[in-house]
């Protein structure tokens, strides 16, 4: 294992970014500063993460840079809360905590399964949106199914979707993201148990911190999502 932990987990969620945007057909750069795209993104995605606590001077003339581009609402996720924007036209949309559980050998839950068929990831799809993330628009493409760094698991009773998760693989670290419908706990272990040669990162607050911690995630680091003002 190496580097530093909040880093590591910025740069897997920076992966996952990576693959959702590419099943969607949408472009996006990247270096060591922080992770963009000028495209408009999915729903409940940020047009920039940073992923360094250094290079604030590249990712402050980055975000000056969107913002003269882009005349819509956007956001950008601030991975080491190192950036103060509420005088150039930003508000705080979330702080959160970044996550992470040591590697582990554990049995996937009994009626979980990686969705693996476009019509289970439809079904998935449906579940997570009436679980608390409504949108008319399809996040999760089909391409991601063939994605070898991108897993969907199911939580399924009687032919039903009933909660999931999506776990992505760094080549450190593990992601753990898009819980709903399910234990905290169950979801982990789902995902986990596709490799428990790796830690899991994730970043989560509220209830689903209190969960996340009660099975063994540790904070790392707080993180923060800023939105620009209306």
């Amino acid at each position: 294992m190496s580097g530093d932990r909040t880093v590591l987990c910025a740069d897997n969620n920076a992966d996952f970014y990576c693959s959702v945007f590419d099943a969607q057909g949408l472009a996006w750069k990247r270096n060591a500063a922080c992770w963009l795209s000028v495209e408009q993104p999915p729903p409940y995605y940020s047009q920039l993460v940073t992923l360094s606590p250094e290079n604030t001077i590249e990712q402050l003339a980055k975000i000056t840079d969107l913002r003269w581009r882009l005349t819509r609402p956007w956001s950008f996720k601030d991975a080491f809360c190192t950036l103060d924007v509420s005088s150039q036209g930003f508000e705080i949309l979330f702080e959160a905590q970044w996550i992470w559980r040591g590697p582990a050998k554990v049995n996937c839950p009994d009626g979980w399964l990686q969705v693996k068929e476009p019509a289970q990831l439809r079904k998935w799809e449906a579940a997570w949106a009436a679980n608390g993330s409504p949108t008319s628009v399809t996040v999760f493409k089909e391409p991601l199914l063939t994605d070898p760094r991108f897993c969907v698991m199911a939580q399924v009773q009687n032919g039903e979707v009933v909660g999931g998760a999506i776990g992505n693989f760094s080549d450190e670290v593990m992601g753990l993201s898009n819980v709903f419908g399910a234990s905290f706990a169950a979801a982990a272990d789902a995902a986990q148990s596709l490799n428990g040669d790796l830690p899991v990162v994730g970043y989560q607050r509220g209830d689903a911190l209190i969960a996340a911690k009660a099975c063994g995630f540790a904070e790392v680091a707080p993180l923060r999502v800023w939105l620009t003002s209306p």
